[in-house]
Order: C-alpha cells, then structure tokens, then sequence
C-alpha cells in the first residue's frame, strides 16, 4: 500500500527515525566527498539530512534490507557502515585496499564488494560480520562494480570496471575470472534485476557497453551523450541512466530495444546517478555546480534540489535505499482445471505497492517473472497453462525502492485431459 503523506520539512526531519518503523520512505544517500560528509535525502519531501565522513567519501551502496548504508573512503582506503536508522551515530569502518572507489552489495546481503583503484584488487566483505572475507586481484584500474546473484549455483557473480585496462572483470563462483573487453575506460556499471544485462559506461569513447550474463559476451554498444560516467537502471528495470560527465547531461536507454528515449539537460559535470528499484525517477550528483538533478520520467522533467549543498561529490553506485515490505506468507496453489491454477496467500505488510509472481516449470530453476498484482491483493489466476504439468510458484511484496525476500516457494500440477476424442471419417465416394 502506497502512503502519501503531507507534512512541513521539519516535520519530517523531527520525526525521521519514528515514521520509518511505520511508512516505507525512499531515501537517497550521496557521499559528498569535498566536504567529507554523506547526504540523506529523504525523496518524497526532499528533506536533507546530512552526517560526517572522512577521509573523502566516494561510492555508496545500500544493503536489500535497507538497514545500512557502506560508504568507500577513498582518501583513507577504508569503507563505513551507516546505520540508516542512526545515521548521525559514529559509524564503523573497516580497512580495505587502496583508494576504493565503488562499492556493491549482493541482492541476498550477504557480501559487499570493493574496487580498489590504488591496487587492483576487490575486497570482498561479510555483511553480517563486517569483516573482509576475501581480496581478489582483478584488472587495471577497477572503479564500478555491481553484483547480481546466480540462483542456480547459489553464489554472487560480480562485475568490475577494469578503466585502464578497457574491460569488465567478472567475478563467479570460487572466484573464477572471466575477462570480458568493452569500450575505451568503463567507469560505472550496472545490472538489470532480473540479472540478464550489465550496462557499462566507457567514459573515454562516448558509449555503453550491454553484456549478457549467460555468454559473458557485449551484444550491443549504445553511443551516448560525452564521457559517460555513472549509470543506473530503475523502473523495474525498463529505463538506463547514463549521466554523460563533459556533456551536462543525463541519457535515457530503454532496455526492451536498447533505443535512445531522450537526453536531458542536468547540472555542470553530472557524476554519480541512481534511481529506484521500481521508481520512474533518477538522481544525478552534478559535480561541477555543487546540485542534484531529480529527472522524472513519468512528466519528463528535471528539477533541481541540495543547491549550494554539494561540494566536488561522486556519489558512484546504487544509492537508492528502502525497508522493503513484509514477505507474504501462506502461498498455496491450486488446480483449476486443465490449464489454471489459483493462488493465494496472505498479505503481511502495510506498505507495499504491489506483488511480484514468478513461475518456473517441472522444477525451482529458471524462475520467471510472470505477473504483478496490485497492493493489497490476495490472490492470482494462472492461465493458459500445459495440461497435466507441474509448476513452481513464489511471490514477493515490493515497493518503490526494494522489494521483499521472496516466499517459500510451493508447487502444483494442472489436471489431466479425460474424456473421449472423437475422430471423424469422410467417405468419399466416386
């Protein structure tokens, strides 16, 4: 269920840590390393908190949960955890490589992910235990990094842009490496959430590469406005953000067919950019002018917010966060008849904006997305189904900025075809 709620920017920042126990809030957080201090920015009112961090804050990312926010400090070649609900309490940072720019959490959580530009490495770090659990080598020069996780082989697979060294590392189970070559200096990266596409931006040939995840190869490369920097992907995966660095601009992919759907005009040198999880809007982080560019796809606007509140900021990675919504509980499934089968489950949180579904067939691999429904609903027809067939169902509630831990998955077998097929015979006679 969506929330609307009006009330005076003071209001709102007197009240932060009680209203995010009861409403879910979107909420931005921006290093701004000039300053040495990170942003919070609450989305739906604009309100600005901000929290010291030194030793200049650089990449930020937002752990599923919504809980804590990992900043990398790339003058003091360590990263911070933020607690989201203290977020002006001392936080706790733990030493990595050098000069870390980007940073990336795995869907599940579990592992944080480091590039360390000054060594060539990525420290990979225990959520839960805030300790570095592995330091990979990887290619020259890796600045972004983003993860996806493989269902199938139960493990995280992480994607590094190696910028002087023009390629994307991939980082798999047991740490295999597979070297995949893209444009001229990959700055940041990003992956679509159904984990198929990884979108890099190559800030020295005016492109971004499209790598499909299952061939690790790039099957498409969209030129873009100059010196792509930064990129995002948000609206439940349909929209790419490229904030193009020397153009003052943010360019707008569309991933069904990867076309061009506009170009805005943002602040002088937009860097770090990054969008909700299933929200039609971006943030951009404009270093040159000290701003921050909302860009609403639903008017096709851009508004200015933080004037005067950003100094020489980057801002690289996902810096969107949330608490997502209850996981639904309960789900049972049905057969109809030959070809539908009814679900149902119970709605456990009071905030969510609607419900994903997703179907695999004869076994729990392969998972699709097949259908969202709308908040508050309890219940699904699955149709035009195989007769006699067995399928995987599990749903997750969502909102604008996360969604949910999925549920326990069940399974259902749509009746046998009975009864009797009649054959007709013509005669012919001559």
């Amino acid at each position: 269920m969506k929330h609307t709620v009006s009330v005076s920017i003071s209001a709102i920042l007197i009240g932060l840590c009680a209203a995010s126990a009861l409403y879910a809030e979107t909420t931005a957080y921006m290093a701004n390393g000039g300053v040495d201090e990170v942003l919070k920015v609450t989305a739906s009112s604009e309100a600005v908190v901000t929290t010291p961090l030194s030793d200049t804050p650089y990449g930020v990312a937002v752990t599923p949960d919504g809980e804590q926010v990992l900043v990398t400090q790339n003058g003091g070649d360590a990263v911070a955890f933020i607690s989201t609900s203290n977020f002006s309490g001392s936080p706790f940072t733990l030493a990595v490589g050098r000069f870390p720019r980007g940073v990336a959490v795995d869907p599940t959580g579990r592992y944080a992910y480091v590039a360390n530009f000054g060594d060539d490495t990525v420290s990979k770090i225990s959520v839960s235990g805030r300790n570095v659990t592995d330091t990979i080598t990887v290619e020259n020069g890796p600045w972004g990094v983003a993860a996806r996780f493989d269902e199938q082989n139960d493990s995280p697979v992480v994607y590094v842009a190696c910028n002087t060294d023009d390629s994307v590392t991939v980082i798999d189970k047991d740490n295999q490496k597979t070297i995949i070559n893209v444009g001229d200096g990959p700055a940041g990266l990003a992956v679509t959430p159904d984990g198929g596409d990884v979108y890099v931006a190559n800030n020295n040939d005016d492109t971004v590469s499209v790598i499909d995840t299952f061939t690790n190869t790039v099957i498409d490369t969209v030129t873009v406005g100059s010196a792509p920097w930064g990129i995002a992907v948000g609206a439940e995966g349909k929209y790419v953000y490229v904030s193009n660095s020397d153009a003052d601009t943010v360019t707008v992919i569309q991933t069904a067919d990867r076309s061009i759907v506009r170009t805005y005009l943002v602040g002088d040198t937009p860097r770090g950019v990054s969008a909700p999880r299933n929200g039609t809007f971006a943030y951009v982080v404009n270093q040159g002018d000290g701003s921050i560019s909302r860009i609403d796809m639903d008017d096709e606007t851009v508004t200015e917010l933080a004037a005067g509140l950003i100094d020489d900021a980057y801002s690289m990675g996902a810096f969107f966060g949330d608490r997502p919504p209850a996981t639904p509980s309960g789900l049972e499934a049905e057969p109809r008849n030959t070809n539908t089968i009814d679900l149902r489950w119970t709605d456990e949180s009071t905030d969510e904006w609607g419900f994903r579904i997703e179907r695999s067939r004869e076994n729990e691999d392969n998972y699709v997305h097949i259908a969202n429904v709308d908040e508050n609903s309890t219940t699904y027809e699955d149709f035009n189904l195989f007769s006699n067939t067995v399928y995987f169902y599990r749903i997750r509630a969502y909102n604008e900025a996360a969604d949910s831990v999925h549920s326990v998955s069940i399974s259902a077998a749509t009746e046998r075809h009975s009864g009797y097929v009649w054959c007709f015979i013509n005669t012919v006679i001559r």
